[in-house]
């Protein structure tokens, strides 16, 4: 019995080192959110994502506005957990540091999660995204 719970224990441990692992790369998609009209909007997102263990590293490129230039903005303090990730980046605008945290799960070679401002009122600031890997 020991034996038995030592392999299952193994098994669930690679397992989600095989999904930490399955982050690293690029994934490119969209991100959606409410415009101040209360429009729905799409900005293309590109997630170039290394997992080294718990910890997720990398960079996210991203145009805050539809005709804006993206910019690539450096993962801060990102964690894994099996198939769940989430991590912080910050941005300097012209109304001082923005913070979002970042949410998510991988599923096959999808990430699907959600972005949201902190400090933000409920519903404002946030966005939902998709991405597929790219490479």
């Amino acid at each position: 019995m020991k034996t038995i719970t030592t392999i299952l224990v193994s098994l669930l441990l690679l397992a989600g080192l095989a999904s930490a692992q399955g982050l690293s790369g690029t994934f490119k998609g969209e991100a959606k959110m409410r415009a101040q009209g209360g429009e729905e909007r799409s900005v293309p997102l590109t997630l170039e994502l290394k997992a080294e263990g718990a910890t997720l590293t990398g960079k996210v490129i991203q145009a805050g506005r539809p005709d804006a230039e993206p910019r690539p903005v450096d993962i801060q303090n990102g964690k894994i957990e099996g198939n769940k990730f989430t991590f912080v980046t910050v941005q300097t605008t012209q109304r001082g540091e923005m913070k979002n945290i970042w949410t998510g799960t991988l599923e096959g070679d999808e990430i699907k999660g959600t972005r949201a401002r902190e400090g933000a009122q409920e519903g404002r600031g946030g966005a939902t995204f998709t991405a597929k890997r790219a490479n």
